[in-house]
């Protein structure tokens, strides 16, 4: 195991204070997590690069548009799913569950494949679809031929996450991100050759997308291969779909949370899309400098959800392990530790917001706007990190529900039509849009905060204790079910 979860009580030769073991723990554990979500990132940035140096206006649009997509209808839906293994697997693993760990994996590719029978026609058919809502015709076209290419790899990123999130919610966080590192800088190879070689244009980038994923489905699968004796799992448990993983009251308990955890992350990739739209509506300089500000946003929220995926690990492991002051502690050490780290990153901000946005722009008119927009994030930063890291806690106990409504009404009631109002009937503009963005975090955080404070901890290790049980009674019912009386 690259970090112990949950360590086996405490190393006579350790001298380190509690607190200080914990931050260790979280840091090592979010360091991985952190290069995973940046590769990811830097994927999409190569395709976009290379489009950019060799394709017009309309091929570049397209890839932000085919982008768009493929995250609102596909990536953001499967990787909800795999996000409600924080809960299942983190607990079964602190609860030394390590065949349930495995059902669990099971359970969630086989939901993940089926997400497909509808995912792949709306990629599919995408230029007429964006040709209907009034798209430019040129721009639908590159768009509708880069999701064509792109859906043959759909079925591979999505086992490579569900792998991924697998091994980092055991302790194995360091293969997960090689093997996104390794992919990501030969994902350059693969669009210098469907790009660049064979002048495929978008088609090509998606091309690309597929063989990259495919790669990283491949090194995840061996390494699972390999590591599986390690896990106390057999190889045959982890790599094929058994009957345990088809049971539908299996499947059911996986939609119970798997749902709540597919609306909260999905209520947050979408808005960030629809308040680009609104953007959009006030002018190309707006929308040019909230789409530059935006990136700046998605580079320095990695090390933030480095540490909320490490809070959602830490904190169910400690539930299934039955050690809920644990876990209690686990959960503050990650909102303090987060909001050190954004302290750092926003004073980063506000000194370099000028050079930043010179690196993003020469266009002056976009650039003033940028190094506004920056500083402001700066600022509402502290709050949307801290309540992405509650959410991530959330998780981690199995409360995707609350965290779900939390972030509907706040993204959907609260932000967007406060956006609407600060941006257009108070003439605030893009700022107006962006000053709602520190509103609604705020509520989310204050709610997060009252829901944390007001959580019974012992009664929640009761009853991850109890799942975990019932689990894997049904489980050893199918495999034997003379097993298990009437």
């Amino acid at each position: 195991m690259d970090v112990p979860v949950v360590p086996d009580g405490r190393d006579p030769q350790d001298t380190q204070p509690e607190l200080m073991r914990d931050i260790m723990l979280v840091i090592k554990l979010a360091v991985p997590n952190i290069i995973s979500w940046l590769m990811g990132f830097i994927t999409e940035s190569i395709n976009i690069f290379f489009i950019g140096r060799t394709g017009d206006d309309a091929e570049l649009a397209a890839i932000g548009l085919g982008n768009m997509m493929q995250n609102c209808i596909a990536l953001s839906v499967a990787f909800g799913f795999s996000n409600a293994l924080d809960t299942f697997v983190s607990q079964a693993s602190g609860a030394q569950q390590y065949d349930l760990c495995a059902v669990y994996l099971q359970r969630c590719r086989v939901l993940m494949s089926i997400q497909l029978i509808w995912m792949v026609p709306l990629l599919w058919f995408s230029e007429a679809i964006l040709v209907g809502m009034g798209q430019d015709v040129r721009v639908a076209t590159h768009a509708g031929s880069y999701n064509r290419a792109t859906v043959f790899g759909l079925f591979f990123i999505f086992q490579f996450q569900a792998v991924q999130k697998y091994l980092q919610n055991q302790g194995h966080v360091k293969a997960p991100a090689v093997i996104a590192g390794a992919c990501s800088v030969l994902h350059i190879a693969w669009c210098s050759i469907f790009i660049v070689h064979f002048r495929l244009g978008n088609y090509g980038a998606g091309l690309a997308n597929v063989v990259t994923w495919m790669l990283e489905f491949a090194l995840g699968t061996g390494y699972l291969w390999y590591v599986a004796p390690e896990l106390k799992q057999t190889r045959r448990s982890v790599l094929f779909i058994r009957r345990q993983a088809l049971a539908f009251q299996g499947l059911r308990q996986y939609l119970n949370l798997g749902i709540p955890t597919v609306l909260a992350l999905c209520s947050e990739w979408w808005f960030w899309e629809i308040c680009a739209l609104i953007v959009g509506y006030l002018g190309p300089t707006p929308l040019a400098a909230h789409v530059a500000t935006m990136n700046v946003v998605a580079i320095c929220f990695m090390v933030v959800l480095g540490i909320g995926a490490s809070a959602a690990q830490l904190v169910g492991a400690a539930l299934g392990a039955g050690r809920p002051k644990q876990a209690w502690r686990y959960c503050w050490v990650c909102v303090a530790l987060n909001l050190v780290c954004w302290s750092v990153m926003a004073l980063c901000l506000v000194f370099g917001a000028k050079p930043i946005a010179f690196a993003y722009t020469k266009e002056p008119a976009v650039s003033d706007v940028v190094e506004v927009l920056v500083r402001i994030f700066a600022v509402i930063g502290f709050l949307d990190s801290t309540q992405n890291i509650m959410g991530g806690v959330l998780r981690g106990v199995g409360r995707q529900r609350m965290a779900a409504i939390m972030y509907c009404i706040s993204y959907y009631v609260v932000m967007t039509p406060l956006s609407v109002l600060l941006g257009f009937p108070l003439d605030l503009g893009i700022y107006g849009i962006w000053y709602s963005m520190g509103i609604g975090t705020g509520l989310m955080c204050v709610g997060f905060s009252v829901i944390l404070c007001k959580m019974d901890w012992q009664l929640l290790a009761v009853e991850a204790s109890d799942r975990l049980l019932q689990d894997s009674a049904d489980a050893l019912a199918l495999v034997d079910p003379c097993s298990c009386t009437p």
